[in-house]
């Protein structure tokens, strides 16, 4: 192959259609040896192949993926490289793979959700945007405008209507077409909430690292479906999984809600009944190729992904409705199927008849069109002063009737132009009365709506505040568990040491009482052998013989009083106790003061190192645990003053969280806080012990 002249990141470029990592491993070392004609086409093709077995990837639908990838980073290289007819399955395989697919689909059975559970999951949703997690927000936005969350973080929005957002730059289209590529797409909660909800999430979820490493849009997409779908997805099973089911085989709903059921709901709320609605879904999800001439033309080939959810009965039937509420004040019908012009006139003219009333040439009966028009006559448009010579043809079976309505309306009148007059009057009236009671009715509406609204608008940030406070009082709970329980343990031990303490004393006092009585024993024993050596006359001149049985009862006597323990009966007693039984002693008072300030330092270095990063995922929650485990290291962990600076604090830390997106669970789902803690620690405490913090 002759070299090309690529540009310097063209490996970049190339690696970017690669989605699979070990594949762009692989690559990353095989097309520049390609390129350099190192290796030829088909040892390339050779090495793919052989790659793709070793992994278990053996059949053409297991690899057709991955060989679409590699063709794709081929054609960045040259569009025609020799290489790709030997990477890529033949077409006579695809066509076989697609035929599969299809009879796949052709398979699937429909899966019913009621209008009730469809609105159940739209204000389930719609709760979701208030949330302080990122993935709870990319959630609820899944479901109400059907968007994913690389298409959220890439695209433009902008506000349409009270019901309906326009979607731009499509990260899914090329960039030559999305340029050029507006959709309006109808919300299923309100526009602005969920416009403030788009925001929000752009805020939080940074991504300017992403596209800078990716270097293109499609990389960039990829880049940031790898990295942030996982959590929503989490997010939509944990909240959606009891009113959606799932479909064969798969257990993520995600896709699901963003895809089937989105358009679903849309269509049953906002579709117009005279539009079919697989042409209101293919517009609303931009189904569609722009011609030459700017027109639009619809792409159906992905319809039957579309199709196996559907608004159903109690019995298990299609419900069928469409566009339920587009009689609903503020809602429209999106101008893709908006009428363009109104309805031709119901009344015509015609100057050379007489102008009475000829029941001699029936007519049809108004259409509904009609009538709705007739209903929104009055004077101005038909005025009375000037009768022109016109006539209104009815129907022969309703003469009588107008002649009997006309005498009515006004019996003084003396023909039948002054009879028509009195009743176009007539009925102006009744219609100025009619539209004066609608816009009373109207006004109450609507004072009852903006009250709704006005409660629900105090409810919610009550409700939120609440939440946040128990969970914030469960946290120190939990905390004021764990203290009081290593509190009782202590205790416990203490009481144990000190009833083995009394325990000592006792035996101790039993001892010196038997002391004693054992040396009174003694001294009366002592008295009562003087006294018998007395009686026996045994004095110090004794014979030999006798001094020497003498001697031995005092020897006898002497060896056997030192088995007694010898303590002075007047002498105070002198205890020495175990190790294990010395008194309790409190331990110093805790500087509280010095504590509180260091707990503030720990707060300001948490707050310092969470405004730096650009990954949610490397953030931290301020909480009492949290506090504790580097105030540990820093003789701070009083538990009393972390308590009294998160009170203290907590207005401040409530709305820094929720500006960061950082929920109660946050830090649940952070990996490593340990490395994250001893960061903090090191860099932004200067702590030399920062090993320490756990």
């Amino acid at each position: 192959m002759p070299t090309l002249a690529l540009q310097d990141d063209w490996l970049i470029s190339a690696l970017e259609h690669l989605t699979a990592q070990w594949l762009q491993s692989v690559m990353a070392t095989s097309l520049p040896l390609l390129v350099a004609n190192k290796i030829t086409d088909a040892e390339f093709a050779a090495q793919l192949t052989s790659l793709l077995e070793d992994r278990g990837l053996i059949t053409p639908s297991q690899q057709k993926n991955y060989r679409s990838n590699v063709t794709q980073a081929l054609k960045t290289i040259d569009p025609q490289h020799p290489a790709i007819p030997l990477v890529a399955l033949s077409t006579e395989t695809y066509r076989q793979l697609n035929d599969i697919q299809r009879g796949r689909l052709g398979h699937t059975q429909t899966k019913f959700i009621s209008s009730t559970t469809a609105e159940q999951l739209v204000g389930r949703a719609t709760q979701l945007l208030s949330s302080a997690q990122w993935s709870e927000v990319g959630a609820g936005l899944a479901v109400l405008i059907g968007r994913r969350v690389s298409e959220i973080l890439l695209s433009r929005f902008e506000p349409h209507s009270a019901w309906s957002i326009l979607f731009r730059d499509p990260a899914k289209k090329p960039p030559e077409l999305a340029a050029n590529f507006i959709i309006e797409i109808p919300t299923l909660a309100p526009a602005d909430i969920v416009m403030a909800a788009i925001a929000k999430l752009q805020r939080a979820l940074k991504i300017d690292h992403l596209k800078a490493d990716a270097h293109t849009l499609k990389g960039a997409k990829q880049k940031i479906n790898q990295r942030f779908s996982a959590p929503i997805s989490a997010a939509c099973n944990r909240h959606f999984a009891g009113m959606v089911e799932s479909r064969e085989g798969r257990d993520d709903l995600y896709s699901h809600l963003f895809r089937a059921v989105y358009a679903t709901v849309a269509a049953h709320w906002f579709c117009p009944p005279n539009v079919p609605e697989h042409n209101f879904k293919a517009e609303i999800q931009g189904h569609f190729t722009i011609a030459a001439d700017g027109a639009k033309l619809p792409n159906y080939s992905a319809r039957a992904n579309y199709d196996d959810y559907a608004i159903g009965t109690a019995d298990g039937n299609r419900d069928g409705r469409l566009g339920i509420k587009l009689e609903l004040r503020g809602i429209q019908v999106i101008e893709a199927f908006r009428p363009q012009s109104d309805q031709p006139s119901c009344l015509s003219a015609d100057p050379a008849i007489d102008p009475a009333i000829d029941p001699a040439e029936p007519s049809s009966a108004p259409s509904d069109a009609c009538s709705s028009r007739l209903s929104n006559l009055s004077s101005k448009q038909q005025p009375m002063s000037q009768p022109k010579p016109s006539s209104l043809r009815i129907d022969g079976n309703h003469r009588d009737r107008w002649l009997e309505l006309l005498d009515d309306i006004c019996p003084d009148c003396s023909n039948q132009i002054e009879r028509m007059e009195a009743l176009l009057i007539w009925a102006e009236t009744q219609l100025d009365q009619d539209d004066e009671q609608e816009k009373q009715a109207n006004q109450q509406a609507n004072q009852q709506a903006n009250q709704q609204a006005n409660a629900q608008a105090q409810v919610v940030p009550e409700l939120a505040k609440t939440l946040s406070w128990l969970t914030n009082r469960i946290e120190i709970l939990e905390a004021e568990t764990r203290s009081l329980k290593a509190e009782r343990d202590q205790l416990v031990q203490q009481s144990q040491q000190s009833q083995q303490s009394q325990q000592d004393q006792q035996q101790l006092m039993q001892l010196q009482t038997e002391n004693q009585r054992l040396r009174t024993q003694l001294n009366q024993t002592q008295a009562t052998l003087s006294h018998i050596r007395s009686s026996l006359g045994i004095a110090n001149g004794q014979d030999p013989a006798t001094d020497s049985a003498a001697a031995a009862r005092p020897t006898a006597t002497k060896t056997t009083a030192p088995a007694l323990i010898d303590v002075p009966v007047d002498a105070p007693e002198a205890v020495v106790l175990p190790a294990a039984a010395k008194p309790f002693t409190d331990k110093p008072q805790r500087d509280s003061q010095a504590s509180t300030a260091k707990v503030h330092q720990i707060v300001d270095a948490l707050m310092s190192w969470n405004s730096a990063q650009d990954d949610p995922e490397t953030m931290l929650r301020i909480s009492i645990p949290i506090v504790k485990s580097i105030g540990v290291a820093m003789g701070a962990s009083y538990q009393q003053s972390i308590q009294q600076v998160l009170k203290e604090r907590e207005t401040e830390l409530e709305s820094w969280h929720r500006q960061h997106m950082l929920g109660v669970r946050h830090n649940a789902s952070v990996q490593n806080k340990a490395a994250i803690l001893q960061q903090v620690a090191r860099d932004y405490l200067g702590l030399e012990n920062w090993q320490e913090v756990r």
